[in-house]
C-alpha cells in the first residue's frame, strides 16, 4: 500500500493544507488560536521562517490535531519526537537474556 500523503517541506505550508483539510477558514482559526490574521498569513506564506513552537501548537490545538499530526509538525520544526519509547541499553552477556537454570558441567 503505497502513502499518498505528501511531503511538506516547511511548517508553513503544513499549518496551511492542515487547515484546509479540516475545513477551516483563516478567520476562524486565528480567532480560535487567539491569534491575528497577520500572524497566520505570515506563517503560512513563510514570511515567518522559523515560528515560535507555542504559536504552532496554538495553532495544532484551534485545528484539534491528532498526535500524528502534532509529530509531523514537530518534525518540520526540528523538534525532537515525543512520545517514542526510550531505548535501553543491549546486553551483550547472553546469561542476562536467557539465564542458565542449573550449573554447566565441568
Amino acid at each position: 500500500m503505497e502513502d499518498s500523503s505528501p511531503i511538506y517541506q516547511s511548517i508553513g505550508h503544513y499549518i496551511h493544507d492542515l487547515r484546509l483539510q479540516k475545513g477551516v477558514t483563516g478567520i476562524s482559526l486565528v480567532r480560535t488560536a487567539g491569534m491575528s490574521q497577520s500572524k497566520l498569513s505570515k506563517i503560512e506564506t513563510e514570511s515567518i521562517r522559523q515560528p515560535r513552537a507555542e504559536d504552532i501548537n496554538r495553532l495544532l490545538d484551534a485545528l484539534d490535531a491528532t498526535e500524528y499530526q502534532r509529530q509531523q509538525a514537530r518534525w518540520l520544526m526540528g523538534q525532537p519526537r515525543a512520545n517514542f519509547m526510550e531505548s535501553k541499553p543491549v546486553s551483550h552477556n547472553f546469561q542476562d537474556c536467557f539465564p542458565l537454570r542449573h550449573k554447566p558441567p565441568r
